[in-house]
């Protein structure tokens, strides 16, 4: 077969460029000068064991001096060799060694002679073993100039995103960043290559047009994959020898099919996954790209409601173009499957027609006007007809129609009656793929190239609906050399309400109350792509009545017993039967005994359906005690009146059952006893309100309080006065009293005794004057206060205080004898420290030269002349007294 291909590329070349034709097994040793050559290993089938032969090219051009050699066909097995050498011999510097090992193929299929080689020459030599032949090469030589090398190739580094491998990964809608490196092996051998002196063109390999710039960016609009081409032209004209390899991978949203999540209770766990397998709580489709033969509209569009919403046919677009020009449907299975995401709550309203760029259509399900079965896990009911921010999204489903992949008959003959589901298709399995209306033979003949449409027909009215997605898949053999690639779920990340991820693919549902909770479920590809998806449950409040600790009330009393949570029935066991309400009252029927009875309440929450119930449930126990009495004497008997402190006993005279007595003085103060006999408490001034208050073991009370002023007692005067000045002075001896009791009754009265043989209760604040004295004296001076209330009550208090008469008389010696005999042996000043008249002295003393001698701020008389001579000196003397300060100067002799 190959030497047919080969055949035919030798008269097209000879045709258009007459060029000359060299078999290396038939012109060994040969030098060959020419520009246009077909240059291949053997005349008709693989090429020959144990060859070891050369030949030789060289330009025969003035202009175009170098060799370049591009090869078309390569496959020569790993245990030969395909030699390059870049010169005239086999002693010229080897290019390289070829072989399916290291293959002239793919984008890297040229081989040019280098600047360096003067000659501008390729020499080749071919050796092989016996063991195996392959097909051989075939190749085409022309002559160019003498280039500096030129490589395309990207800069990993600025590329965005980076590089993996030959490999650009990207997420839809997502901008590429396509840098080139400066990659020039021979610069500045003979001229100067350079980012600035290139041009760079760029073929994105979508179809949009080629780009310039050493970094371009491009955002490509559709899911597949694309080759990049690079072409460098440098200043000379010489451009890359090698196809830069790049490819372009683009991710988008996974497809997913949600299993609508059951309700629930709350306080129970559900788990949910993400994956691959059918039975995962969200299917993920396996995100497989064939570069040729699958494209599709990924976006949400509402679908709103009939005749009421024109234009009522809504179209959603795919395009195609990376097809051979002028490809077209030759047969139905060229059509693998046509594919809607969609929830709708009522089938019959719709329609669905396929039409492709040359506007052929099929009509693949038709309006049938009847069977109310929906799509989807829709969402009942609709809102306003128009609107979609009025309609809330519901989960879609696939549902494909194929003539290739097992069918499940028309989608049409399960629209049937409802409302329920119609199944969905699964097309990780290719199960439950519905049979077209129409055979899609009706798409033979249109181009595969161009816009392709789905036309959604709603001509009835009351239902709407969302389609979130449809694709078209071909055969991938319509178009040869494809490539493909997958792009798989690399994590998963829950968000919501009470769900906790327990890996990268599963999490659980735990929630505590109730309510329509959404959860995000982030799928992360390889690609590092975040998709979201959402799914929604509704969880019914499990409810936890809580009615109260067990309890006792006292005969004749009842305790409400109510739910603390709202439910949809109640239901409680009482001793008189069941009752049905949220709140019920105990049982008040009079026992002689103590008597209890459990109260069982049953709280229920159902959901619409009532095919879930959550039952929560309670218990209180509620115990009927009997009262306690109370009955009580007092001494003194009543009135209870009296001077503070008054004291008061109490006699409980109370019958069984015995109880704990609270007592409340009505002065603050409180008193527990427990069938005390007697009580006594002691009341400050005032009056004052009794309350007890008798408790039964059982909790049962019973209260007494009395009449306001039940108890009254009177104030005791405070007998306490003052006097000024603080100490009496020999020569001002007259005291003033102040008396500091406050009257409370205009009976009042105070009686006066001095210490000195003289009282006095004939005024509230007396002033009296003590004997002058020569030396101190302290007097007890005592006031008695006494108040009269009637009825026989007087109160009175006493006090007493110490009165001091000081001597303030200060007498200044002039002379000193300090010989230890006793007399005039230390500088006394009389007054100054007996009397206490005087709290600070400075005595400073000179000498007759004016030098300070001695000095002493707190003077205590006790100078003694001690290290000074006797002679004359002169004193100086300040005192701080009670009533005036006094300075004094004079002289003073020592004489021992």
């Amino acid at each position: 077969m190959k030497k047919i291909i080969l055949l035919c590329l030798f008269l097209i070349s000879a045709s258009y460029i007459n060029a000359q034709i060299y078999n290396i097994e038939n012109s060994n040793g040969q030098t060959i000068t020419s520009c246009a050559v077909d240059f291949y290993d053997n005349s008709s089938g693989n090429y020959s064991p144990n060859v070891n032969q050369t030949i030789t090219f060289q330009s025969n051009s003035v202009t175009n001096t170098h060799l370049k050699v591009s090869f078309s066909i390569f496959d020569i097995d790993a245990s030969d060799t395909l030699y390059v050498y870049d010169g005239l011999n086999t002693t010229s510097p080897l290019i390289g060694k070829y072989n399916n090992s290291n293959p002239l193929t793919a984008g890297q299929n040229v081989v040019q002679s280098t600047i360096s080689n003067l000659s501008g020459a390729l020499t080749f030599r071919f050796v092989t073993d016996a063991s195996i032949q392959k097909a051989g090469w075939f190749a085409a030589l022309v002559c160019v100039k003498n280039c500096q090398r030129v490589i395309a190739t990207l800069d990993t580094i600025l590329t965005s995103p980076k590089p993996d491998s030959n490999y650009v990964d990207v997420c839809l809608g997502k901008p590429v960043t396509l840098v080139a490196a400066e990659n020039f092996p021979d610069n500045n051998i003979a001229y100067h290559q350079s980012k600035n002196n290139c041009t760079y063109e760029w073929d994105f390999g979508d179809g949009s047009p080629v780009a310039t710039g050493f970094s371009v960016s491009h955002t490509y609009a559709v899911r597949k994959g694309y080759d990049v081409i690079l072409k460098i032209t440098d200043s000379v004209g010489c451009i890359n020898t090698n196809a830069l390899g790049t490819r372009v991978r683009i991710s988008s949203k996974p497809r997913t099919t949600i299993q609508p999540l059951a309700d629930m209770c709350s306080g129970n766990t559900k788990i949910i996954n993400v994956g691959y397998n059918p039975n995962s709580t969200i299917l993920v489709e396996p995100m497989g790209f064939s570069q040729i033969s699958k494209q599709g509209f990924d976006s949400t569009m509402f679908i709103p409601d009939g005749p009421a919403c024109p234009p009522g046919v809504y179209n959603t677009n795919v395009f195609f173009n990376n097809f051979p020009m002028g490809a077209t449907i030759t047969a139905a299975t060229d059509i693998l499957a046509i594919c809607v995401n969609i929830e709708h709550s009522f089938s019959g309203d719709l329609g669905f027609r396929i039409r492709c760029p040359n506007n052929q259509s099929v009509n693949i399900d038709p309006n049938q006007h009847s069977g109310s079965n929906g799509l989807g896990n829709f969402y009942e009911p609709d809102g306003s007809a128009c609107l979609a921010s009025a309609n809330i999204q519901g989960v879609g489903w696939n549902y494909c129609w194929s003539d290739f992949y097992p069918t499940n008959g028309t989608l049409g003959s399960h629209k049937g009656t409802g409302p329920t589901k119609i199944d969905s298709t699964n097309t990780v399995n290719h199960t439950n793929y519905y049979v077209p209306a129409n055979p899609l033979s009706g798409l033979i003949g249109c181009p595969l190239n161009g816009t392709w449409s789905i036309e959604i027909t709603d001509d009835w009215g009351i239902d709407n609906g969302y389609i979130f997605n449809w694709t078209l898949e071909l055969q991938a053999n319509l178009m040869p050399g494809s490539w493909t690639y997958d792009v798989k779920i690399d994590s998963v990340g829950f968000a919501g309400p009470f769900i906790t991820a327990l890996s990268d693919t599963t999490a659980i549902i735990a929630p505590t109350t109730g309510g329509n909770y959404i959860y995000n479920i982030s799928l992360v590809d390889e690609f590092g792509c975040v998709w979201d998806t959402t799914t929604t449950m509704k969880v019914i409040t499990t409810p936890h009545p809580h009615i109260g600790s067990d309890t006792a009330v006292c005969y004749p009393h009842s305790v409400l017993l109510s739910a603390d949570t709202i439910s949809s029935n109640y239901s409680w066991l009482t001793p008189s039967g069941t009752q049905t309400t949220q709140s019920i009252y105990s049982d008040t029927t009079f026992h002689s005994a103590v008597y209890s009875f459990n109260y069982v309440l049953t709280a229920t929450n159902s959901n619409i359906s009532n095919t879930l119930n959550c039952i929560g449930m309670d218990t209180i126990q509620v115990t009927l005690n009997p009262k306690p009495e109370i009955s009580y004497s007092s001494d003194p008997p009543q009135p209870l009146q009296g001077c503070e402190p008054l004291v008061i006993n109490y006699f409980n005279e109370s019958s069984p059952p015995l109880s704990t007595y609270n007592w409340s003085f009505g002065d603050g103060q409180t008193l527990t006893t427990y069938d005390t006999a007697s009580v006594t408490h002691i009341y400050a001034a005032g009056s004052y309100m009794l309350g007890i208050t008798a408790t039964t073991i059982n909790g049962c009370t019973q209260s007494f309080m009395s009449l306001p002023n039940y108890v009254t007692s009177f104030p005791q005067p405070k007998a306490d006065f003052t006097w000024d000045p603080p100490i009496g002075l020999r020569s001002n001896p007259m005291i003033n009293f102040v008396n500091l009791t406050t009257p409370n009754n205009p009976t009042f009265t105070w009686n006066w005794d001095f210490g000195d043989n003289t009282a006095t209760s004939d005024s509230m604040n007396p002033s009296h004057s003590f004997p002058s004295i020569p030396d101190e004296k302290e007097y007890t001076v005592t006031l008695i206060s006494i108040s009269d209330h009637g009825s026989g009550i007087k109160c009175t208090d006493t006090n007493s205080y110490k009165v001091k008469i000081v001597d303030d008389l200060l007498i200044f010696p002039n002379i000193m004898t300090p010989n230890a005999d006793g007399i005039n042996d230390k500088f006394e000043i009389g007054a100054l420290i007996k009397g206490g008249a005087y709290s600070e002295t400075q005595v400073i003393i000179y000498n007759r030269w004016g030098k300070k001698v001695y000095e002493n701020t707190n003077y205590k008389n006790d100078f003694g002349g001690e290290g000074l001579p006797d002679g004359v000196y002169y004193v100086t003397i300040k005192a701080k007294g009670i009533l005036k300060d006094v300075e004094y100067k004079s002289s003073l002799q020592i004489l021992r």
